[in-house]
């Protein structure tokens, strides 16, 4: 006689599921770690160049360290730039941004990248820049709206305090107040 199994019993199911899955799952452990970390090491100098050029593509006018800022987090292999857009007081921050996140395998090696503009994101099944440059003006092309902040990510603005004039009004009170 054969064990009637109930179809609806989801216990069963996802235990089964665990189990199968259990030999492809990647051990993460120090060795894993470091491997990754030594990868994103190894790019971060070329992902920040990237970004950098992008900066000047895109935001030519955003010279000034105030009006802009690259932020990484090489424990997570992420680096994004944002561009100060506006501020409305001191809780509300508008910023255009691009982000770039490494994709490290087991073995430490840099398989994709995810890259994004804060609202959407393409990935890039490569571990070539150039593709990577061009998902970045592909979401350029979709012109990206100003993503809102509570607080600001970066010191901005006229003398970059919080709730005072920035962008294109922070240029003109500089030239009006000298």
């Amino acid at each position: 006689m054969t064990a009637h199994r109930d179809p609806w019993d989801i216990e069963d199911e996802a235990a089964e599921d665990e189990d199968a899955l259990a030999p492809m799952a990647p051990t993460v452990g120090p060795a894993w770690r470091s491997a990754r970390r030594t990868a994103i090491h190894a790019i971060a100098p070329s992902v920040e160049r990237l970004l950098r050029a992008w900066r000047e593509v895109v935001w030519p006018r955003a010279r000034e360290e105030r009006e802009w800022a690259l932020r990484a987090d090489l424990e997570v292999g992420s680096w994004r730039i944002y561009r100060h857009v506006g501020s409305q007081g001191s809780r509300a921050h508008e910023y255009l941004e691009f982000g770039i996140t490494a994709t490290v395998d087991e073995r430490g090696e840099v398989r994709g990248f995810v890259v994004d503009d804060g609202q959407a994101f393409l990935l890039v099944e490569s571990d070539d820049l150039a593709h990577v440059r061009d998902a970045l003006a592909e979401l350029h092309r979709q012109r990206p709206q100003p993503k809102r902040y509570e607080s600001a990510l970066f010191a901005h603005g006229a003398g970059s305090g919080e709730g005072r004039e920035s962008g294109v009004l922070a240029r003109l009170v500089r030239i009006v107040r000298p």
